[in-house]
């Protein structure tokens, strides 16, 4: 069973549009392993205090770390869980509302969003402090507590973008494959993004990152094959799904022209190690 300190708060007699389903302090477990069902009706706030791990999205996959946040809102399905060599410590939260509605509305806060090394640490101890101390304040002090959290992340999320270091184009291709790498895409459709010949869009890509659009997404998915192998127990099948490839075999020897190794070597360098578990809970029972 994973360790975790878990707190809720009490509405007092006038709620102020939040109600905090739960929030906790998740300690180091290798077989940590969260699937959220697409019913969920509340949003989940999780900072990394140390460790790592993987959340899973319909759309891409992302490694967050120590210093890391993100914000799943309600009714998205995706997977998380931590990496089994440095297994995560996290603070989080699971909340709904119509404040926090309006709040995500007004911050542009919406869908799965990464905000690495947003170094709030001071902000989610805080929030969580108050909820662990409780007290006849504790639910107005929260409240402010989660305003401040979201407002940050909108400020991150504003600063990462004028501070970005590539051109306008290129960033505007970098972002769809980092959001499209396991689906199938066209050069043509890179095009469209940028409105831009091939041969411009390539040379565009090529000079902000180095490598060719292609090999940009090779490398991507060659990233989140040794992850999984790493740190889940998916048999090549599921790789292979979760990595857009037609079927195991495929992606097998893909591996293997990549690495020079088929990727059961890396599996059995690895299998003394315990077995990550899945848990799996509806959405009145699921906490983070």
């Amino acid at each position: 069973m994973r360790q975790e300190i878990t707190a809720t708060l009490a509405e007092q007699e006038f709620p102020l549009g939040i109600t905090l389903h739960m929030a906790g302090i998740t300690r180091p477990d290798p077989r940590y392993h969260m699937k959220r069902w697409n019913h969920t009706g509340y949003y989940i706030f999780e900072y990394i205090l140390s460790g790592s791990g993987i959340l899973e999205t319909e759309d891409t996959s992302y490694y967050p770390q120590a210093g890391d946040a993100y914000v799943i809102t309600q009714g998205l399905p995706c997977e998380y869980y931590a990496a089994r060599s440095d297994p995560w410590k996290k603070i989080w939260f699971n909340v709904n509302g119509d404040l926090i509605d309006s709040l995500c509305m007004h911050y542009q806060i919406s869908g799965i969003m990464y905000f690495p090394q947003c170094q709030l640490e001071k902000e989610f101890r805080r929030a969580i402090d108050i909820v662990f101390k409780g007290g006849n304040d504790a639910y107005h002090e929260f409240t402010l507590a989660i305003h401040g959290i979201i407002a940050r992340l909108s400020e991150y999320n504003f600063r990462s973008k004028i501070s970005h270091p590539f051109p306008e184009d290129a960033r505007i291709l970098k972002e769809y494959l980092d959001g499209n790498w396991a689906k199938k895409f066209s050069q043509k459709k890179l095009c469209s993004l940028i409105n831009k010949s091939p041969a411009q869009m390539q040379r565009i890509f090529k000079k902000a990152l180095g490598i060719p659009p292609g090999q940009y997404v090779q490398q991507k998915k060659l990233n989140m094959a040794i992850q999984y192998l790493e740190n889940t127990n998916f048999t090549n099948r599921r790789i292979a799904e979760h990595l857009g490839f037609s079927n195991e075999y495929y992606f097998a020897n893909w591996f293997k022209e990549q690495t020079g190794s088929a990727p059961k070597s890396l599996i059995a360098d690895r299998s003394h190690q315990q077995p990550v578990t899945s848990e799996k809970r509806t959405d009145s029972t699921e906490k983070d």
